[in-house]
């Protein structure tokens, strides 16, 4: 897809409960995707991978599910954050992984130590847990080391998984 023709840019749909720490933790995926080598972030030279986050796609007065199930839709996948707040409130999060996974996206969970997978998960669902992740710290109690280490594991492997996705399509949709 390109800007040019029209269509957006390809993107990763970032799936969360809109609660901190989540949305910090979220924050930081973001930015370091967005802006890689920036102010010292990880992968310098790379370029940067677009992240589709409903909660500042302010579209006031729409209903959610307009912009949330088109752009599950036009994403090359959905990373999915699974941390104790979206366990105690996993409707949405459980709904947007479903709708993925039936339109034929990847779909990864990004998954806080010491929380079961949800119940229902789809098959065939890779998840990756986030070893130094507190649950009830957030980055806040962890020493910046620690914190670059778990960024740049965790943006290795979303980086990996955005290109599998774009290869996937690319698959799919085939010569002419």
């Amino acid at each position: 897809m390109s800007e040019a023709s029209g269509e957006s840019p390809r993107h990763l749909f970032l799936s969360h409960r809109d609660i901190q720490p989540d949305n910090k933790i979220v924050f930081v995926i973001r930015w370091a995707l967005e802006h890689p080598g920036e102010d010292g972030a990880p992968f310098a030279g790379e370029a940067p991978i677009r992240v589709y986050q409903a909660k500042v796609d302010y579209q006031l007065g729409l209903d959610i599910r307009k912009k949330i199930f088109p752009n599950i839709l036009s994403s090359v996948g959905l990373v999915a954050l699974w941390t104790s707040q979206a366990a105690e409130k996993p409707d949405w999060v459980l709904r947007e992984i479903r709708y993925a996974r039936r339109h034929g996206k990847l779909v990864a969970l990004l998954v806080q130590p010491g929380i079961d997978l949800p119940p229902g998960l789809p098959k065939y669902v890779e998840h990756f847990r986030l070893d130094e992740f507190g649950s009830d710290a957030g980055f806040g109690n962890i020493p910046i080391p620690l914190q670059i280490q778990w960024i740049t594991r965790t943006i290795t492997a979303l980086r990996t998984f955005y290109a599998n996705g774009v290869r996937a399509e690319t698959n799919r949709s085939g010569p002419g």
